[in-house]
């Protein structure tokens, strides 16, 4: 019996890890960073040429946009720099990126180490079959039936509502808090060092993304990000590309409410228009 699931499960491939996943779509339908990391092995480098790597603030940042290049939204839902290391890592075991999106944001530095234990070599197995596994089938079969969204598309980009009464969380409300001064875990900072290396030496073109900020959350703490984005320069090279939505050619945007849920969060429309400007610089 558990011989006959298995084959099931290797002929469904929901994470296309078992059988050939070039031009396949694969959304993830139960947990973002074990369908993530599973997806890494097979289906990211066999469909994908770039990653952009960040946390919830970009989780929505829908990178079907990026014509130059087909780029994969990694970002995950309260993620750190360990846990875009593991994904990015996993990726580069199986193939090669040509271009990495790197985000740089003082959430994905302010911890290090690894939120849950879903993105470990031993959730390969639990494809072949897992409680896990059997909520992922019936949330598919949910949204087949009513004809609903993945929650993440085969872009790996979060498909969410907007919601413009969403506050910000207890992190990021400190955080950002004015005044204060950022707060780096070295740790992080050594995983994200780590990372730009690793990238660089596989032969990826890294550059360097700073999410936008809402300019009346921007201001009074513009010192203090503009110290911490200094220090994080300092990883890339002279020559590689930083893209910074807080610069004051992007003070329109930062002032237009619309463009975000939180102040911090991009709302569709503003997610829409970030994407436009990277696909101009992405080749």
């Amino acid at each position: 019996m558990a011989g006959g699931v298995a084959l099931v499960n290797v002929r469904l491939d929901l994470y296309g890890l078992f059988r050939d996943s070039r031009d396949r779509g694969l959304g993830i339908f139960d947990s973002e960073r074990r369908g993530k990391y599973l997806l890494s092995r097979r289906y990211v480098p066999e469909n994908f040429r770039g990653l952009l790597l960040g946390s919830s603030l970009t989780s929505n940042w829908n990178t079907a946009g990026i014509h130059g290049k087909r780029i994969y939204n990694e970002s995950t839902d309260g993620g750190n720099i360990t846990e875009e290391r593991t994904l990015a890592e996993e990726v580069m075991r199986h193939g090669r990126m040509e271009v990495a999106l790197l985000v740089v944001h003082p959430f994905l530095t302010d911890t290090h180490g690894m939120n849950t234990e879903e993105m470990t070599s031993r959730e390969y197995f639990g494809a072949l079959g897992s409680t896990s596994l059997l909520r992922s089938y019936l949330k598919r079969r949910s949204v087949e039936r009513s004809h609903g969204e993945v929650p993440w598309d085969e872009y790996g980009t979060e498909v969410s509502t907007d919601d413009p009464s969403r506050p910000l969380n207890p992190t990021l409300t400190r955080i950002m808090a004015p005044g204060t001064e950022v707060v780096v875990d070295e740790a992080a900072f050594a995983d994200y060092r780590a990372l730009v290396r690793e990238l660089r030496d596989s032969g990826t073109k890294v550059m360097m993304v700073i999410p936008p900020t809402r300019e009346d959350i921007l201001q009074p703490k513009r010192a203090q990000l503009q110290r911490y984005a200094d220090r994080m320069r300092t990883l890339f090279a002279v020559d590689e590309l930083v893209i910074d939505f807080n610069a004051p050619e992007f003070a329109t945007f930062r002032n237009d409410r619309n463009n975000f849920t939180d102040g911090v969060h991009l709302s569709k429309q503003g997610a829409a228009a970030v994407v436009a400007v990277l696909n101009e610089v992405v080749r």
